[in-house]
């Protein structure tokens, strides 16, 4: 009976074990990959506005100081209609320059797909036209809701791949990655070990990727102790902790690197009407193809803003609208987006937010946004009227989301009027 509880608890120790190693490998896939793309959307934007006027010079210096600022991208390139008109850096990349993606058969049918649905799209690894192991990443860019041209950022494959197995490596498991496209199981070896994936006792877990999936699997190793087994799962408990906070800071180090002052809000820094629009349009595309995937649109306006202006004047006010917003920013989570609408309106978008966590983040927000101001000697007081609405359940775009949120909010605004000063 001792042997076999034992044994028991021996299972149970690798069962957790591999579960816990399986959600960390593909954390950090999914981790790696938002962090290295995070800067697609405000070029696309910027591409999107600038269409019909591209400066090549003021265009090749953005991609220079992305490139260098820039995990893993081999280079970008930019495409009006089908044919390749812009790469940096265009050394080693010649080849590549004036193509026409109509006239290469294995990379066609993925442009032509993404240029009728408007959906970015991750793909490979390939061999590049120009030598290499790549992955090419593919952002159409759209210009009055049709098909202007694509953006291309080209993966470096081998040093992704590295990075990734560095992070992850533990001595206990293999692992290996797949493509999943309507294959399944099936699909194309893209990293590691693939005898893994015909094994009976290998793990596997999807994850989604810009336009797919791909599947990760693991293999753990067998006769390991249980001694052994209990301080490598610890090990990974801490190394989750870590890794967590070390992406985080990352995440956010990118976006303020990457940050254009054309795209954002020059008193708040926060995303301009434009870009907030654009990320939110994309982030409701990927929500659209995940079930049960909730999203929120908050509509936020601040009550007493206009006496504290007339009051102490615009110079004050200004600073009243920085201090929101770096409060805003404080409490809403990295992947989330905050926009000021115009005056002392601030719009939230959240995503994949349960509802027990909308109205936790709507009770900090409230209660962030409400603690006095000090300001040139004064302290000011500012109040906040919060409406919201939920996607899919209440509002099926954006329009319908910002228009039922606004509604929400202005009659939250008109009941703390009708209660008067506390």
């Amino acid at each position: 009976m001792i042997h076999h509880a034992q044994q028991e608890e021996h299972k149970s120790l690798r069962d957790s074990q591999a579960s816990t190693y399986l959600s960390m490998v593909s954390m950090t896939i999914d981790d790696e990959v938002q962090s290295m793309l995070g800067f697609t959307s405000g070029l696309s934007a910027y591409l999107s506005i600038r269409s019909n006027k591209l400066d090549e010079s003021e265009l090749q210096a953005l991609l220079a100081k992305i490139h260098t600022n820039t995990r893993h991208i081999k280079y970008f390139s930019i495409a009006e209609a089908y044919q390749v008109r812009y790469i940096h850096p265009l050394q080693g990349n010649e080849a590549l320059l004036n193509a026409d993606f109509r006239s290469l058969p294995d990379r066609w049918p993925l442009v032509d797909r993404i240029s009728r649905t408007g959906e970015s799209a991750l793909a490979g690894p390939v061999n590049l036209l120009q030598g290499g192991w790549g992955m090419p990443y593919r952002v159409p860019i759209m210009v009055n809701g049709k098909y202007w041209g694509m953006l291309g950022a080209t993966i470096d494959a081998t040093s992704f791949f590295e990075t990734i197995e560095t992070k992850v490596y533990h001595p206990g498991f293999d692992l290996g990655i797949k493509g999943v496209d309507g294959k399944g199981l099936q699909g194309g070896m893209i990293w590691g070990d693939s005898d893994l994936f015909t094994q009976s006792d290998s793990r596997f877990q999807l994850i989604d990727i810009p336009g797919g999936q791909w599947a990760i699997g693991i293999r753990q190793h067998p006769d390991a102790s249980d001694k052994t087994l209990r301080w490598r799962t610890r090990s990974i408990s801490i190394g989750l902790s870590v890794l967590a906070a070390l992406l985080l800071y990352s995440l956010i180090n990118n976006h303020v690197k990457l940050a254009e002052q054309a795209m954002h809000d020059s008193l708040t820094q926060l995303p301009n009407r434009a870009l907030f629009m654009e990320k939110a349009h994309t982030a409701l595309s990927a929500a659209s193809r995940q079930a049960n995937a909730q999203s929120a649109l908050l509509f936020a306006d601040l009550d007493g803003f206009k006496s504290i202006n007339d009051a102490y004047g615009h110079k004050t006010g200004d600073a009243v609208l920085q201090a929101v917003a770096q409060r805003i920013r404080h409490i809403v989570r990295p992947h989330d987006t905050v926009t000021r609408w115009g005056g002392d309106e601030f719009i939230i978008l959240l995503t994949q937010i349960p509802p027990e966590g909308l109205q936790d983040i709507i009770a900090r927000l409230r209660n962030a946004v409400e603690q006095p101001i000090a300001y040139q000697g004064n302290v000011l007081h500012i109040g906040l009227s919060i409406g919201y609405a939920i996607y899919p359940d209440q509002a099926q775009n954006f329009d319908q989301l910002i228009h039922l949120a606004d509604q929400h909010m202005y009659a939250e605004k008109q009941g703390r009027k009708s209660l008067g000063p506390a």
